[in-house]
Order: C-alpha cells, then structure tokens, then sequence
C-alpha cells in the first residue's frame, strides 16, 4: 500500500492529438481516403483528431499501393489507435502502434494495405484526466484530498480497476547494461539503429524494465544477422524463457530479422528482460549481437 498525506493528486490528461501525416506509396489513382489517430495511455484515451485525407490514393491498397499515417507528437502517450474514416473496403479501426519519438520527431507510422477494418467509430471523449479510488471518488482533472488517500498497488498501476498494459515494446536504445557494454549504432537500418557489445563477449548481458499484465505472450526480438553474432538467452525475471537464439548468417548482413519464441509473465506489474550472449554457432567468427527492440503479442 502507497499512502499520500494531505494536500493534491493531480492527473494531467493527455492532449486532444492534430491530425496524422499522411504519405503515398506507389503510383497515384483518384480514391480520396481520410484516417483519424487517437492518442492512448494506460489510464484512458484522448479524444480522436480531426480527419487527415489524402485525394490520390490508389483504388485497392497493397503492398505496392499504401498510405503510410503517421501521428502527431502527444507528450505522454504511449500507444496509437489508428483509424480509416474514408475510403477503403471498410472503415473503422485499423492498427495499434507504439509511441516512437527520437529527438521530438516522431518514428511511429502505420502502413495500410488494405486492411480490413474493425467497425467502430473514432472516440469523442478523453478519459486520460480521471482518477478512481476505492470506495467511488471519481474526479476530472485535479482531485483533492484532505487527510490521507491509500492507493493499492492496483489502483497506483492504472486506477481502481487497476489496468496494466497488456501489450508493450521496447526500443533498445534505452536498455542498461549488465555485462561489457552497450553501445548504440546510427545508420539504414528498421527504427534507424542498433545496439551491440563493443567487448563482443561471451557472456555480455543488457537489460531494460517494463510494465505488462499477467499472462502467456509471444516475445519477438527485431535485429541483424552476420557472419560474427553469437547466440543470446532471454531471461524474464531472471527466469530463462529463450534460449541459443541465433543471430549467425553465413550470407552476411540481414536486416531487419525478427526471431520469436512463447513467453509467460507471472505477475501484474514491472518486470525485467534481460539478454546475455551465451556462446557462438561454430560457423561463427565473434559473440557480437545487433538488437533494435522487443515487443509482445
């Protein structure tokens, strides 16, 4: 239990988001398609922006005709819902992604191929400024408070009904390293970097902290392959969940390689990933790795 005495708890609700960016890929066409974002975090959504619309898009959207959408900078979001309001098969919510801003420019984007939409429409509400405590005090913006409130663990992780994320991802350029060192890489590459061991080590370790509800998940490592990486163990919690995952090509440089394996979290809260280099595949000439980030699913 976390007691606050006396004085104010005030919850700063997220910004209304401006529209999205749009941008075309392949030849144009004259279909009009118009997309809406909706800033989220843990404790609610803001409310949805106004329509982005883009007039020259292709008829039917594929993996040679898309639009890329990609939403304003929102101090304290952490996650997109994205939505097609115009044009298309079907309209309604296309994707979630993860917030990515790297020196106040924001990385995050969504490609529609087409997909098929889950019907719905955008909010018009923004539920980030609410505070629930036990008991039924249910305040907008700032709440005070005489005497002294009592926050479960429940209630600190999401209010009340205590909402903990169920998905998450983790960008690398902000682990902490455990064993040698981390030191980040800038160039061409999915998310425009990596981070590998300058002491290219058998045993070199990094880790990074995130908050994710209990429950069975696939753990997914996006990274590079080359002739000298060695092979990485997963810990989660100190509990070994992946193990000699591979980062050897005999070809040479791949980009963009996601390796996945089945996962399970015990336990609603703040949790610990942690990679350690544990031996090479023979064909290999070193134990470098070059990771970018992990997610959930």
């Amino acid at each position: 239990m976390i007691t606050f005495p006396g004085d104010q708890i005030a919850i700063v609700p997220l910004a209304d988001p401006a529209a999205p960016t749009l941008a075309r890929g392949g030849s144009a066409g004259t279909t009009p398609y118009g997309y809406k974002v909706v800033a989220v975090r843990s404790t609610g959504h803001a409310a949805a922006s106004a329509e982005a619309t883009y007039t020259t898009g292709f008829a039917t959207l594929d993996s040679a005709h898309w639009i890329d959408i990609v939403p304003p900078v929102v101090p304290g979001a952490t996650a997109w819902d994205i939505y097609r309001t115009t044009g298309g098969s079907s309209q309604g919510k296309i994707g979630t992604i993860q917030n990515r801003v790297v020196a106040g420019v924001q990385q995050a984007r969504l490609r529609d191929l087409g997909m098929v939409a889950t019907p719905g429409e955008p909010p018009t509400d923004n539920t980030t400024g609410l505070l629930t405590i036990d008991g039924g005090l249910h305040v907008p913006g700032t709440s005070q408070f005489s005497g002294v409130v009592d926050l479960t663990a429940a209630e600190v992780l999401g209010g009340g009904g205590g909402r903990v994320p169920t998905l998450t991802a983790l960008y690398f350029d902000e682990v902490t390293a455990v064993a040698g060192d981390v030191t980040l890489y800038i160039n061409l590459y999915p998310h425009g970097f990596f981070i590998y061991s300058s002491t290219h080590a058998d045993g070199d370790s990094f880790q990074q902290r995130f908050w994710l509800a209990a429950g069975a998940y696939t753990l997914h490592i996006l990274g590079v392959k080359y002739t000298n990486r060695g092979l990485l163990d997963w810990y989660l919690d100190d509990v070994l969940v992946i193990t000699g995952q591979d980062w050897y090509d005999a070809s040479g440089e791949v980009k963009g390689v996601v390796q996945s394996g089945s996962v399970t979290v015990v336990g609603d809260g703040l949790h610990t990933l942690r990679a350690v280099v544990n031996g090479k595949n023979a064909a290999s000439s070193d134990y470098y790795y070059s990771v970018t980030k992990a997610w959930v699913s």
